[in-house]
């Protein structure tokens, strides 16, 4: 949001004023700058009363009050009477001066703007009127306005100027011109007691305002003395009420039909005295005797109306009460009298009609109780009874428009939590804002309710409900919302409606990304909650106002200002714009914290509905995340999913995403919606990238393509630092190699001039920038050299994720000196002129002193004097390390690092690094995790020993393997910490078997050694830890095809850990005929990984075996083996998840 309009001013000005801070500077009218208008130190401020200023009965006020009150004046007439928004100032001149004088400028609820324009005269004449208007009508007009008024505070009452209005009117038909002098305003401000008492005083409101009453009269405070005896001696104990119920009680026994009004009577007044639970024991005595009296229509009929009350108020425990009395299986209270044998009376429970009218409330009634608990947030029940046609000679009750409320506010929440259909290649894709459809389907039923209420007597319950239906309509209908929106502003409801009507407005158009009329409507809607002593639904509101600076910014240090104003309001406990019985709130938290997932999933539907309705926005999402949270735990994730993306809670989305496994979550609309809800529908997507099928990739790569080109030329509604921008670009180079190879082009051309950047500065999309240069070259062959010149772009100009790639696998292969790869392979698209210029750059990198550049020529076999030089750095790091003093312990090492640099270096020089970290793993007094890093730094070190170093160390490895090497310094206090402590140190198990089998694998030579590893590896993946059974199976896929493959892996298919059945795959693929049934069961593992993994083994026999077309030695075919690996393949072909079919697609045939 910007403190300066954007919109044409003609020019650069100041903003002036003539307050006492600062000297006013005279500005021209063309040269003023539009302004809004509470940035203005004077008009901002409230106003100050200029005296009692009493006037006689009929008689006007003087508006020579002062200019700056004038202009104060001016602005409350045009928010309060003409109900403008976003008011915007130019002020220009000097008071004194002809040109003296202020514009304010505001927008209606249909968007159109009002121009109210204001001089300082002392006489008004006709031609100061033809040149204001002249001047406003000719050219661009502020805003498009097609409404000029004309106010002065002298009387313009005058023949001449009057006709010479007629003139301008003929003249500029466009135009809807209005002349506002003292006497005009004077008729104005009869109907505004509120702001006459704001610039003068309650007393000359009350004499001169004939037109209204005076608005914001406190209520009298509560009398403490009777409150007091109504606690202390039960609210029955005063007002003679206790006498009261003791007649009824007495009349219940032989005339029951006359106790039922005095129940009735009871029920009512304490209702109004707020004991809401003393009420409901009148009303269920009034029922006993209406029962007991034999009117069961009447006892039906007030039943059905008790428990759509009680939903109305959010107490479903009682409703589903009424609604079990209203089954005709439940027990009723004896006749008085008994009914004569025989006795046809209307009223009895025999009747046929009385029965279907019983049955109808019963209808209703166990619908609306469905709808309001239903854990799945379906009001279809509720709707459906509804819509049907009455029984024979039935009105339409009076509580029906309470359930038609009921169900179009739980529509509406119900709307956004609820999966829609989600898109396809050739489909339609997710609805926009799934709210609209959802609720004008209810049209019919919402109409209806609000002409019923029209016909009904008025009261404070029938106002409340019609004034939220009327919000509920809103929804849908602009003109509606822009006639509520208008009653509103022009203060046309009572203040507690406005409030409630500008706050519903307020959150739309955050949602909708109107920031600054979002912060506007908030604000009215404090003051009115304020004025109406209603500070709880206040501090809710000053609380949206931060969230949407949150939202949409300005970060500024005076972020928590609403934060510390809604902290001082008193907290009154109650004045609620909702009445409830039971706070949703309250009862969604406890219930959630008990594990009561069903009550809280209830109650929390209800606080969601609840937050929509008042315009509660920042609970709306705190409302929104805990549902998603119960979802989520309670096996719903596309709810959660819903929940989590509207509630922007975008990290528990990603969580939910990677949780899910082959589950595909529901996303929302990429194209438009909240910005939030996108950023995180599309933090699913790129989470679930590979679950989403090929032709539905490439229309969402093409769709986010267009979105980041929009992003980048700002024209993407987001919060501070394009968070939308950037989730859009991350999610884009995801999906880079999911389309066609013009859509691969298009994406490298866009990000071209991300490449070049200042020393150590880096592009947060780095990262997948780099991802996608490596999928581009796997999946596009003739894009492979421009993918890998990227890449290298990226690494030559400092981007960290593009150096730390030059490691990988798949560059490795094109840099390596070697036989091309397969054609269609990245490596194949080179030219071997293409890959010796690849490796001229990284030896240029490296020379350039890139540090992983170093890293990468070294590996691939060339000397780089850089990573020397680091390496005998490490060298001495590792020699010169202090042993343990028994004073003090240190905690995470560089051992591990220090090796891998080490291995650079010649073997020989390698060796007393070794040997100094063994004596490290050996050593007792140091920490289990020091111990750990020594065990791999030196699995890092022996691989290039000669045999009989390599020996010593594995006999030395062997007792850390059987755990007579465990227990080392301090292990009880860096594991398993006491949960309530504060300072809480968890290095994980102190165990050193997993690390020294690492150790014994890379130093075993012997075949005995190579059995032992073996054998101790497979005894510790069943002990039953699953640490040691991951790294034992890591151990044994490392040992080779041969050594591993007549291992028994028959009992490791069902193993928990993932890594385990891995290696399951890895040996079932070396002899298909053997392991057929084994693969079948790995090829529908819950895990993609591991169907990952046979996928790519059984890949690697296929080739082996000779089932590949031109294969130069057909006699190694094994034609059953062969059969049942194409088999599995065919099925992993057809997989759920892109990069599974595509390693197993190319190989079944």
């Amino acid at each position: 949001m910007s403190d300066v309009s954007n919109e044409p001013s003609g020019g650069q000005g100041n903003d002036v004023g003539t307050g006492p801070e600062r000297t006013p500077i005279a500005v021209d009218v063309a040269e003023a700058v539009w302004r809004p208008f509470f940035v203005d130190p004077i008009l901002s401020r409230p106003p100050t009363p200029v005296g009692p200023g009493n006037v006689p009965a009929g008689g006007d006020l003087d508006l020579g009050i002062g200019w700056d009150r004038f202009e104060q004046l001016m602005v409350f007439v045009a928010r309060g009477l003409l109900g403008l928004n976003r008011v915007k100032f130019r002020r220009y001149g000097l008071p004194g001066q002809a040109q003296h004088g202020i514009d304010l400028a505001g927008r209606h609820a249909d968007g159109s703007y009002t121009v109210v324009q204001c001089k300082e005269y002392d006489e008004f004449k006709a031609a100061d009127l033809r040149e204001a208007v002249s001047k406003f009508a000719v050219g661009d007009r502020p805003f498009g306005s097609r409404r000029l008024i004309v106010a002065v505070s002298v009387v313009t009452r005058d023949t001449r100027v009057e006709e010479e209005l007629g003139r301008l009117q003929d003249q500029y038909p466009d135009l809807e011109i209005e002349l506002w002098g003292a006497e005009q305003i004077n008729d104005v401000l009869r109907e505004r007691a509120d702001i006459v008492a704001r610039f003068w005083t309650r007393e000359t409101a009350e004499t001169f305002c004939t037109g209204a009453p005076l608005p914001g009269v406190s209520a009298p405070p509560p009398d403490w003395a009777r409150v007091a005896d109504q606690v202390l001696l039960t609210p029955l104990g005063v007002d003679g009420m206790d006498e009261d119920l003791a007649r009824a009680d007495e009349l219940r026994t032989d005339q029951p039909l006359a106790a039922a009004p005095i129940y009735a009577d009871l029920a009512d007044r304490l209702d109004a005295d707020g004991y809401t639970g003393h009420a409901n024991l009148m009303r269920r005595r009034q029922l006993d005797a209406l029962a007991a009296a034999g009117e069961e229509a009447a006892w039906a009929a007030l039943t059905a109306q008790l428990a759509a009350t009680a939903l109305h108020e959010g107490d479903w425990f009682r409703a589903r009460s009424l609604r079990m009395n209203l089954d005709p299986r439940a027990p009723r209270p004896v006749r008085v009298p008994p009914p004569e044998p025989g006795d046809a009376d209307s009223g009895a429970a025999g009747d046929p009609q009385t029965r279907a009218i019983t049955a109808w409330h019963l209808q209703l009634i166990a619908a609306a109780v469905t709808a309001a608990t239903h854990q799945l947030a379906d009001s279809s029940a509720l709707i459906t009874a509804l819509r049907q046609p009455l029984p024979a000679g039935v009105e339409v009750p009076t509580y029906q428009p309470l359930l038609v409320l009921l169900a179009a506010e739980l529509t509406y929440a119900d709307a956004v939590i609820t999966p829609q259909d989600q898109p396809t290649a050739g489909g339609s894709a997710p609805v926009a804002n799934p709210v609209v459809p959802a609720v004008s389907a209810l049209d019919d039923l919402i109409s209806a309710a609000l002409r019923q209420l029209a016909s009904a007597p008025p009261s404070p319950d029938t106002r409340d409900v019609a004034v939220r239906l009327q919000l509920v309509r809103a929804t849908y209908d602009p003109q509606a919302r822009a006639e509520l929106v208008a009653q509103a502003r022009q203060r046309r409801l009572p203040r507690h409606h406005a409030a409630l009507v500008l706050a519903a407005q307020a959150r739309r158009e955050a949602i909708d990304g109107f920031a600054e009329e979002a912060v506007e409507h908030f604000r009215q809607a404090v003051e009115h909650g304020l004025h109406d002593g209603r500070t709880d639904h206040a501090a809710g509101w000053l609380y949206a106002i931060r969230a949407v600076g949150i939202s949409y910014g300005p970060l500024t240090d005076r972020m928590d200002e609403e934060h510390m104003l809604a902290q001082a309001l008193p907290k009154t406990g109650g004045r609620r714009l909702i009445r409830r019985v039971r706070d949703p709130q309250t009862d969604a938290r406890r219930e959630a914290l008990d594990g009561d997932a069903i009550d809280a999933i209830r109650a929390a539907r209800r606080w969601l509905a609840d937050c929509i309705v008042t315009g509660d926005w920042a609970d709306e999402d705190v409302a929104a995340e805990l549902l998603g949270d119960l979802y989520a735990a309670n096996l719903e994730p596309d709810r959660a999913a819903c929940c989590y993306q509207w509630g922007n809670a975008l990290t528990k989305a990603i969580k939910l995403a990677k949780d899910v496994g082959d589950h595909v979550l529901p996303r929302a609309a990429t194209g438009s919606g909240p910005w939030w809800q996108r950023a995180a529908s599309l933090a699913i997507a790129a989470e679930q990238q590979d679950l989403i099928d090929d032709a539905t990739a490439a229309a969402l790569l093409r769709e986010l393509f267009d979105l980041v080109v929009r992003g980048r030329a700002g024209e993407l509604v987001e919060g501070p630092g394009q968070p939308l921008t950037r989730r859009t670009t991350a999610t884009m180079l995801i999906f880079a190699g999911r389309g066609s190879s013009e859509d691969a082009r298009r994406v490298l051309d866009l990000l071209a001039n991300d490449v070049t950047r200042a020393a150590d500065h880096y592009f947060p999309h780095d990262e997948q920038h780099v991802q996608a240069c490596l999928a581009i070259a796997a999946h596009h062959a003739e894009l492979a050299w421009a993918a890998f010149v990227r890449l290298f772009d990226l690494a030559e100009a400092g981007a960290p994720k593009a150096l730390e790639a030059l490691r990988q696998p798949a560059v490795r292969a094109v840099l390596e000196e070697s036989a091309p790869a397969a054609d269609g392979a990245p490596l194949g698209a080179l030219t071997e002129q293409q890959r010796r210029t690849l490796r001229d750059r990284l030896h240029a990198m490296a020379a350039a002193g890139r540090y992983e550049a170093g890293l990468a020529a070294a590996m691939l076999g060339d000397t780089d004097p850089a990573v020397t030089q680091r390496a005998l750095a490490a060298r001495k790091r590792l020699l010169s390390r202090p042993e343990p003093d028994g004073h003090g312990h240190a905690f995470g090492t560089a051992m591990v690092s220090d090796s891998y640099l080490v291995g650079f270096l010649a073997p020989d020089q390698q060796r007393a690094c070794l040997d100094k970290v063994l004596a490290v793993a050996s050593d007792r007094r140091e920490a289990a995790v020091n111990r750990q890093d020594a065990l791999t730094a030196a699995a890092n070190l022996v691989r290039t020993q000669p045999d009989s170093v390599k020996a010593d160390v594995h006999a030395r490895s062997r007792p850390f393997v059987t755990g007579d090497q465990d227990g080392s310094a301090l292990d009880d206090e860096t594991t398993n910490p006491h949960p309530l402590s504060s300072f809480k140190i968890n290095f994980g198990s102190p165990s050193l078997q997993a690390e020294g089998l690492r150790l014994a694998l890379g130093s075993a030579v012997s075949a005995e050694e190579i059995a032992w590893v073996r054998e101790t590896a497979m005894v510790l993946i069943g002990s039953g830890n699953q640490r040691l059974a991951r790294e034992s199976a890591q151990v044994l896929s490392r040992m080779g095809v041969d050594v591993v493959q007549d291992l028994d892996v028959t009992f490791l298919v069902g193993h928990p850990d993932r890594v385990v059945r891995e290696f399951a795959a890895f040996v079932a693929a070396t002899a298909p005929s053997r392991y057929a049934k084994i693969l079948r069961v790995l090829a529908a593992d819950a895990d993609w990984t591991v169907r990952l993994q046979l996928a790519m083994r059984l890949n690697a026999f296929v080739k082996s075996s000779g089932g590949i077309a031109g294969d130069p030695e057909p006699a190694r075919l094994d034609q059953s083996a062969l059969t049942i690996a194409q088999d599995v393949l065919t099925a992993l072909s057809r997989d759920v998840r892109h990069r599974i079919r595509r390693a197993a697609a190319d190989q079944s045939r």
